[in-house]
C-alpha cells in the first residue's frame, strides 16, 4: 500500500512538471484578437433616458413664464415649452425654434439678433412647420421631438437651443446666453449637452 502511495505521488509530481510550464505559458499569452479596448478608447454610448434640464422661460426680460425643459434618449432631442405663470397674458400664442450644433447656421440678421420668421421649427393654433408637427393647441405646454440624427449630435456635443415664444402682451426666449450684447436685443439662447453612458 505504501508503495501504491509514493507511486501514485511521483507520477502527479511528473505530471505537473509536464503540464505546469505549458499552464504558465498560456496564461501568459495575451489573445490580442479577443481583447477589450483599455476603457479610456471605448466610446460612451447614449443613454436610453436622461435627467431633464430646466432653463427658465423669461418673458418681457424679467418676468417668469415657465420653463423650457429639455432631455435626450437614444436618438431623439425632446423641447418642451412649459408654461406655469397663471397669468393669461403669458399663455402661449406662438412658438419659434431653432437647435443645432454650430450656432453660426442659427438665421440670423447683420447685427446677430435671430430672425425667428426663419426658425425651423414653428407652431400656432393654426399652423405648424415641418409639416407634421402638432399644432399649438394647449398654450401651456409645447413639446418638439427632434431626430438627433436630423442635428448630427451624438455623445458629449453641445446642442445651442433659441427658443421664442410670443405670448398675447409679450416675447420670450429661453435662460441663457445674449446673442449680441446689451444694450442689442435681449434674445438669449440655451445650451445643452447630449447625455450618454459611460458605461459599457
Amino acid at each position: 500500500m505504501k508503495k501504491l502511495l509514493n507511486f501514485i505521488k511521483k507520477t502527479l509530481i511528473l505530471i505537473a512538471a509536464i503540464l505546469l510550464p505549458g499552464i504558465i505559458m498560456v496564461s501568459c499569452n495575451k489573445d490580442v484578437s479577443n481583447s477589450s479596448p483599455a476603457k479610456s478608447s471605448e466610446k460612451p454610448s447614449l443613454k436610453s433616458s436622461c435627467a431633464e434640464s430646466a432653463y427658465t422661460l423669461w418673458a418681457g426680460q424679467n418676468m417668469n413664464a415657465g420653463n423650457l425643459i429639455v432631455w435626450n434618449d437614444l436618438t431623439t432631442l425632446y423641447i418642451e415649452y412649459q408654461i406655469t405663470d397663471t397669468v393669461s397674458e403669458l399663455a402661449l400664442k406662438e412658438i419659434h425654434l431653432w437647435a443645432g450644433k454650430d450656432l453660426d447656421l442659427c438665421p440670423h440678421n447683420n447685427k446677430g439678433n435671430p430672425k425667428v420668421g426663419q426658425f425651423p421649427y414653428y407652431a400656432n393654433s393654426t399652423t405648424s412647420k415641418p409639416v407634421g408637427y402638432p399644432y399649438l393647441t394647449n398654450p401651456l405646454d409645447y413639446r418638439l421631438t427632434i431626430p438627433l440624427s436630423d442635428l448630427g449630435a451624438g455623445c458629449y456635443d453641445i446642442i445651442y437651443i433659441a427658443a421664442h415664444g410670443k405670448a398675447t402682451s409679450e416675447t420670450m426666449w429661453s435662460e441663457g446666453t445674449r446673442f449680441v450684447p446689451a444694450p442689442g436685443d435681449w434674445a438669449t439662447f440655451s445650451t445643452y449637452t447630449i447625455c450618454c453612458d459611460d458605461q459599457k
